[in-house]
């Protein structure tokens, strides 16, 4: 997807990419400059747990892209949903990014001098809706604000 894309453009420059996958396939490989973490994203303590590992490895983190989308919410009208799968989405799309971003801003705090960026992928979807996907759609607008009140707190 988009992540994986972005990922590959980075290391063509000559980054060194850290990528957090939800895939347990993927747990710490190491190809070239690219190293491959797999954590469950909804689990703050493996979250803090990853990125105390990164820490060891990597010094410092200049610039974070989180770009992380469920295939749920999508496919049915807002009354058809479970609450499984409202909180299914909410977390892929929505905690999972915001406990990133949390242990990634603490990272780079740990730097000052250094200008970091985090790069949030939302969708087009948040900026107005979507027929047959409002909890994606809900997910997608929430990462906006996120997006926009973090930049604010930390500019």
């Amino acid at each position: 997807g988009i992540g994986f894309a972005t990922a590959q453009k980075f290391l063509r420059s000559g980054a060194d990419v850290l990528v957090l996958s939800r895939k347990p396939d993927r747990n710490f490989q190491k190809q070239d400059a690219l190293f491959t973490y797999s954590v469950d994203l909804n689990d703050s303590a493996a979250v803090h747990e990853t990125f105390a590992r990164i820490k060891e490895i990597h010094p410092h983190l200049d610039i974070a892209i989180n770009a992380a989308a469920g295939g749920t919410g999508l496919g049915k009208m807002i009354h058809e949903f479970s609450e499984e799968e409202f909180d299914a989405t909410m977390n892929v799309n929505l905690k999972g990014l915001w406990l990133s971003m949390k242990y990634q801003i603490e990272k780079m705090l740990e730097s000052p001098t250094r200008k970091c960026s985090i790069i949030n992928i939302s969708s087009v979807n948040g900026l107005g809706g979507v027929e047959g996907g409002s909890i994606y759609a809900a997910t997608k607008a929430a990462v906006l604000g996120l997006t926009k009140s973090a930049a604010l707190e930390l500019a």
